[in-house]
C-alpha cells in the first residue's frame, strides 16, 4: 500500500468521525432533558437552552475539523499546528458523558471492567504522547 493511499485512508476516518461528532450536536438538540423537578422535558425550546447553557461550545470546538481550522493559519508553523490539534481535547470530555449514560444499562458490571480497561488504555497513551513530544 502507497503512502497516498494509507494516507487517504485517515483522512476518510477523520471525516467520518467529524461527521459522527456533528451529528451527535443535532441529536442533542432533540434529546428530552430532565427538568428541575425530575420530569423529562422534551420542549425543543427547554432543550436548546440547556444545550447551549452548557456542552454545546465544548462540542462545537471539538468538532470542527482541524483541516478547517488550518485554513485561519496559512502561515503556522508545524509546532503551532499540532498546538491547533490541541483543540481536539474537548472530545475526550466527551467520553465521560457517555460512560455516565453506560452506567445505568442492564450490564453495567462489565461496563466497569471496559471503564476501567479504557482509563488505562487512556492513561498509555498519554504517557507515550508525552514522551513522544517532550
Amino acid at each position: 500500500m502507497s503512502i497516498k493511499t494509507e494516507e487517504a485512508y485517515w483522512t476518510v476516518l477523520d471525516w467520518i468521525i467529524n461527521i459522527c461528532f456533528f451529528t451527535d450536536i443535532i441529536i442533542n438538540f432533540l434529546t428530552p432533558v430532565i427538568n428541575d423537578r425530575g420530569i423529562v422535558d422534551s420542549d425543543l425550546k427547554t432543550i436548546r437552552n440547556k444545550y447551549l447553557k452548557g456542552w454545546f461550545y465544548i462540542d462545537v470546538v471539538a468538532s470542527l475539523p482541524l483541516e478547517f481550522i488550518i485554513l485561519f493559519f496559512p502561515y503556522a508553523s508545524v509546532e503551532q499546528l499540532q498546538m491547533l490539534a490541541l483543540l481536539k481535547m474537548p472530545r475526550l470530555l466527551r467520553i465521560g458523558r457517555i460512560l455516565k449514560f453506560l452506567e445505568n444499562m442492564p450490564y453495567a458490571n462489565i461496563m466497569r471492567v471496559v471503564k476501567l480497561f479504557m482509563l488505562f488504555m487512556l492513561i498509555s497513551h498519554w504517557i507515550g504522547c508525552f514522551l513522544y513530544f517532550f
